[in-house]
């Protein structure tokens, strides 16, 4: 089974570029699931993250915020295989 990876971020977002970036290298290694939620389609989302984002959750557990290494994505998808 799949690991699901949420990514809240917005269009025109270099920060979310870049963990795009890492969570399909991740992809390249194990079986993920992903999902890119725009925080700008939902008022409560932007209201919460609005300044925070990209925010990266695995299996729903947030892991970070802002940035994120490949290291650590791969130790939370790993710790949920």
């Amino acid at each position: 089974m799949p690991v699901h990876v949420r990514i809240y971020s917005r269009a025109a977002c270099s920060l979310c570029d870049k963990v795009l970036d890492v969570v399909a290298s991740a992809g390249e290694r194990f079986p993920i699931e992903v999902e890119v939620v725009d925080i700008d389609r939902d008022p409560a989302l932007k209201a919460e993250y609005d300044a925070e984002i990209p925010v990266v959750e695995v299996n729903d557990r947030e892991i970070a915020r802002y940035h994120l290494t490949l290291e650590r994505l791969l130790r939370a998808i790993q710790a949920n295989l």
